[in-house]
């Protein structure tokens, strides 16, 4: 027991005065030959994937996979939406069924089509309202696919009356993968969307028809009922009620020519009698901060433009839509429509629109646009977060957006030639960089040149 013990103490003393030796022999040492043990490799672990964000799934199934081919007949069809990844919901997934076809006027002639859907049945999409009438927007031109959903969250901001509310979503067609599509809803006069009392379809009297009427604006000028204003000649046709009967008719058309008379008239900055007490100038305000700040090319009182009169017998700017070829994404906006510029910089709405002319030779209105401008420039500094949100959430989907067929993805290129802009930035990055410095250098120039008026 004592031998071993002793042969315990030289384990001890050998383990405890080797270190030392080694440290004064590698002292004593040449610095430049020492040979250093190679370091203790750590065993790692195997890397947990990172869990993909699932946007939600719109499977669309046509009766007899039938190819819809026009948008003007709608195709029976069955809807299913799962939200895996619980977005927006539950997880439980939607399933109805409805009627689909195509929608749209230049998009609809592109390569990747847009459509609108009527359920049989009112649903609760993905957390928006309640509603048979929906829409799928392709936004082929926008590559960023992100220019409609910026526009609408500064529509909220500025606290329009309705803002349009959207998801983006992966599409499958008769089992053929389409891409990232934006569900959003459908343009339409409800409670739960654009809430205005209109007009009985019946109303002929004079009280009577001191109600409400949704109007769109768009130089299309392809509806059954519409008119050219007497000043400005804007293209405004009947949205609801769609088809008026003729006391309607007049009615609307007298109050926005009585309006626009009263806006190119010598008194218009009559604080009784001018312009204010037919225009809602408040609704005007915050339509142009959309505009302005998005630079849409159709902003200018030219298209995609809603216009509501309401019983009080003013003219209101009620929601915006379409901006897939703002921000930057239209070259015509200068050799068509006058802008002095594609880029952030230089005005817009307010030197090449009518009406805004106008409005910017009153000192009230551009008082209120500071006032206005200045409490939500905070906000509106926060766009460029919002889209790199919209960016991470999308990731892996816009990768399948863009990626080859053979591999799976929707077969959409990156790359090419894609009308209204022509240029080829190289890659979704670049696309999306491109957007953030056109807001990020559009905002520092609004609030230079706003506050400088």
């Amino acid at each position: 027991m004592k031998t071993m013990n002793n042969l315990n103490l030289k384990y001890v003393a050998l383990a405890l005065l080797t270190p030392l030796a080694c440290a004064v022999l590698s002292a004593c040492s040449n610095k430049d030959n020492t040979i250093l043990p190679e370091p203790v490799q750590p065993v790692n672990p195997t890397p947990t994937p990172v869990a993909e964000t699932k946007i939600p799934v719109v499977t669309i199934e046509t009766e007899n996979h039938a190819t819809i081919n026009d948008k003007e007949n709608y195709i029976n069809c069955s809807v299913i939406i799962n939200d895996d990844g619980k977005l927006y919901t539950d997880g439980t997934p939607f399933s109805g069924s409805g009627r689909i076809r195509g929608r749209g006027n230049s998009t609809w002639i592109m390569p990747k089509k847009p459509y609108k859907i009527k359920l049989d049945n009112k649903a609760k999409l993905l957390g928006m309202s309640t509603d048979n009438e929906w829409v799928l927007l392709a936004n082929y031109s926008d590559r960023s696919l992100l220019r409609n959903s910026t526009a609408f969250e500064i529509s909220r901001i500025v606290g329009m009356d309705w803002t349009p509310r959207s998801r983006n979503v992966e599409l499958y067609l008769n089992n053929t993968y389409l891409g990232v599509y934006q569900l959003a809803e459908h343009v339409k006069v409800s409670e739960e969307r654009c809430n205005l009392n209109l007009v009985d379809v019946s109303a002929t009297e004079t009280a009577d028809l001191q109600a409400d009427y949704l109007m769109e604006l768009d130089f299309h000028f392809d509806a059954s009922h519409q008119f050219h204003t007497s000043y400005a000649s804007l293209p405004l046709m009947f949205k609801n009620p769609e088809t008026p009967n003729e006391a309607q008719f007049e009615y609307v058309r007298s109050c926005f020519n009585r309006a626009e008379a009263v806006l190119y008239g010598d008194s218009f900055l009559d604080p009784e009698a001018g312009y204010s007490q037919y225009i809602d100038v408040d609704s005007f305000l915050k339509y142009y901060i959309v505009q302005e700040l998005s630079k849409n090319c159709d902003g200018n009182m030219r298209g995609s433009c809603y216009l509501a009169l309401k019983g009080d017998g003013k003219v209101y700017q009620p929601f915006v839509w379409d901006f897939d070829i703002a921000f930057g994404n239209a070259n015509h906006i200068t050799w068509e429509q006058g802008a002095s510029s594609t880029g952030p910089d230089g005005w817009y709405i307010k030197t090449c629109s009518p009406w805004f002319n106008r409005f910017f030779l009153d000192p009230t209105f551009v008082s209120a646009l500071k006032q206005k401008w200045n409490t939500l420039k905070p906000q509106l500094d926060k766009l460029p977060d919002f889209i790199q949100e919209q960016v991470n959430q999308m990731k892996y989907a816009i990768g399948r957006n863009f990626s080859s067929t053979g591999t799976g993805g929707a077969g959409w290129s990156i790359h090419g030639e894609i009308w209204p802009n022509y240029e080829d930035r190289g890659s979704y990055d670049a696309e999306v960089r491109f957007l953030k410095n056109f807001i990020t250098t559009r905002l520092h120039w609004l609030d230079e040149h706003i506050n400088a008026l």
